[in-house]
């Protein structure tokens, strides 16, 4: 597991009184409005932890402007686009364009563009959080809040490419004069990004045309089976090709998880009895 995904700070540093807070991030001040992290879930439906964020939300009223962390969610079974129930914290905050999209597809990367496209809206929106619909808050918000803004990198890897995963590229994905194989990056799907690196992905097309067609889970004529994670490489490649790798924060650490020993793609699913004070 990794284990410092955010910075303890001392627990009096976590209750600031909004005196201290708005004085010790006056830096952040837009004009009469504060920066906000716009917060965004990819969902397949109902958050499975929607009470637990709700609660996180609440929690910082009177502290962090309660508008300056947005909930988002791009749902996406055809059966659930009506939204949330009323009495849900997110009702009133789905994206318009969703989308239904199947694991480790490409359409995983049109649902994210959407979600970036509608955070990018908002121009208090300076940094952008994508998670996933099983993931739980750790830290009281306004440390997340202030790391993040603290931060002028994005938190992904675009630096540089894992041992053996160069295997899922092909030089049918190359876009010549733009992204070749040294371009190309793996990084975790939940990710921070900001504003500039947001804006830079959601107007790409030529690294998306390729990923379209050669970026997929099949076995192809050659024959060769493709084991190609869109939604894995396609954000931090297309930072590596515009030769921005350096502005991120090179390890891509925003959630902490443990990956199953027998090689699975998914990570472990915690039980009620893993639940511990050590964890």
């Amino acid at each position: 597991m990794e284990s410092h995904v955010f910075e303890r700070l001392p627990s009096e540093a976590t209750r600031l009184s909004q005196d201290r807070y708005l004085r010790l991030d006056c830096s952040l001040l837009e004009g009469d409005a504060i920066v906000q992290v716009a917060v965004m879930f990819l969902s397949m439906a109902e958050l499975f932890h929607e009470p637990l964020w709700a609660k996180w939300f609440q929690s910082v009223e009177g502290l962090v402007p309660y508008a300056s962390l947005r909930g988002q969610d791009c749902q996406g079974i055809a059966g659930n686009l009506t939204g949330f129930v009323e009495d849900n914290i997110f009702k009133g905050f789905e994206i318009e364009n969703r989308i239904q999209a199947d694991w480790g597809s490409v359409q995983l990367i049109d649902a994210a563009r959407n979600l970036l496209t509608a955070s990018l809206a908002d121009p208090l929106n300076q940094k952008m959080l994508l998670l996933s619909e099983s993931d739980i808050p750790l830290f009281a918000p306004q440390l997340v809040y202030n790391q993040l803004m603290s931060e002028e990198t994005s938190r992904l890897n675009s630096c540089s490419l894992p041992e053996g995963a160069l295997r899922r590229w092909t030089d049918e994905m190359a876009v010549p004069g733009l992204m070749e194989a040294n371009a190309f990056r793996k990084s975790s799907q939940w990710i921070a990004l900001t504003r500039k690196h947001a804006g830079l992905v959601v107007t790409d097309t030529a690294v998306l045309d390729k990923f379209r067609e050669y970026c997929f889970l099949d076995e192809r004529p050659d024959p060769m089976w493709r084991d190609c994670y869109a939604d894995e490489h396609y954000i931090p490649t297309v930072i590596a090709a515009a030769q921005l790798g350096h502005e991120t924060d090179c390890v891509g650490q925003l959630t902490s998880v443990i990956w199953n020993s027998d090689g699975d793609a998914h990570p472990k699913s915690y039980q009620s009895e893993d639940i511990s004070q050590d964890l």
